[in-house]
């Protein structure tokens, strides 16, 4: 009796070790699948980031050889880059909203790329076909941007960053807090910008003459409290803004 209980022990404890060798082996290769799909998963994500740099890198090239073009826009929307995140960090916005206010700026004329040249150089005032065919460029850059994944978030602010505070803006007419937030921004400082820089019918203005412009629009053309918030940053901190102004239209 003991032998044979013996035996039933020693064959149980034998069955054990195969079925335990079995699992082990099975969940050695079920975690070298997992890794083999882990690590194709990784070499896609990195295919899909190399592809999502060369995207951004072709379209924000695409801006910077639009002024290329005008020698008097050279450097503006690097300007209007800097001014805005200096807006935006005087307000104390999230990095998030810091990043997509850079990448809007320096993308808010891409859709100039498709109006003519005789049009965006035009040295007089334009007519009225001409000035229709030029105020069609924030939508054209929305298209342009549109099927581009990292320039989803920024399409409200390069379509509506010439929307008026009153209405009266375009493309859409939209007024008040309709208009994104930081669309709003972005004209702020677009106007600055175009207000503190030559233009071949005018010499650059003042700081103080941007200020002026903004606080008569203040509540037409611009949100008031964005006017306030430029007219402040620039009493606390002129010698930044002069800096940046500077410093791109010298390179």
């Amino acid at each position: 009796m003991v032998a044979w209980f013996l035996s039933i022990v020693l064959y149980n404890i034998k069955v054990k070790d195969f079925l335990s060798k079995i699992t082990i082996e099975q969940q050695k290769e079920e975690l070298e699948a997992a890794n083999e799909q882990l690590t194709a998963t990784n070499q896609k994500l990195q295919e899909s980031l190399l592809a999502l740099d060369e995207s951004q890198n072709i379209i924000f090239t695409l801006a910077l050889a639009l002024e290329s073009k005008d020698s008097y826009s050279s450097g503006h929307s690097e300007r209007v880059a800097d001014y805005a995140v200096e807006i935006a960090k005087y307000l104390n916005l999230s990095e998030e909203d810091q990043l997509n206010i850079n990448r809007a700026s320096i993308l808010h004329d891409i859709g100039k790329i498709g109006i003519p040249d005789a049009i965006l150089n035009k040295p007089s005032a334009l007519d009225h076909e001409e000035w229709a065919i030029m105020k069609s460029h924030p939508e054209r850059g929305e298209a342009i941007c549109s099927k581009l994944n990292f320039a989803k978030e920024i399409l409200p602010i390069i379509r509506y960053h010439h929307e008026h505070y009153d209405g009266k803006g375009y493309p859409d007419a939209l007024s008040g807090e309709k208009i994104p937030f930081l669309a709003r921004l972005v004209s702020i400082a677009d106007t600055v910008d175009a207000i503190t820089s030559s233009r071949p019918y005018r010499s650059a203005g003042t700081f103080e003459k941007a200020c002026s412009e903004l606080q008569k629009g203040s509540g037409t053309q611009f949100d008031p409290v964005l006017v306030e918030a430029f007219v402040n940053l620039y009493n606390n901190n002129s010698a930044m803004l002069n800096s940046i102004r500077n410093k791109v239209c010298l390179s």
